[in-house]
């Protein structure tokens, strides 16, 4: 969450809740990824600052490209869209 959080305050975004856990989870994820790369004497070293600064861009990044793919508001859009075909079948001469 704090990754999330991060990246969020870099880019200047507002995000939604569902996106800033997603967000969170792809940097500790990297963190994981780079400290397994690093080896096991690299997990208690000041290397833990290695692993994290390289994590938030990559978090930046998916919070960006995933701002660009489905851009925060048009989920309603995709909630609302059942609804409105069920009431348009169901009443085909209002519409």
């Amino acid at each position: 969450m704090i990754l999330g959080f991060g990246a969020r305050g870099l880019l200047g975004l507002r995000i939604g809740v569902p996106r800033s856990p997603l967000t969170g989870c792809t940097g500790l994820l990297t963190i994981g990824l780079v400290s397994s790369a690093m080896g096991p004497a690299a997990a208690g070293t000041v290397l833990v600052t290695v692993q994290v600064s390289s994590a938030l861009p990559v978090a930046m990044m998916f919070l960006a490209l995933s701002e660009a793919v489905v851009p925060s508001g048009s989920a309603g859009g995709i909630v609302r869209r059942p609804r409105s075909v069920k009431r348009r079948v169901a009443h085909p001469a209002l519409h």
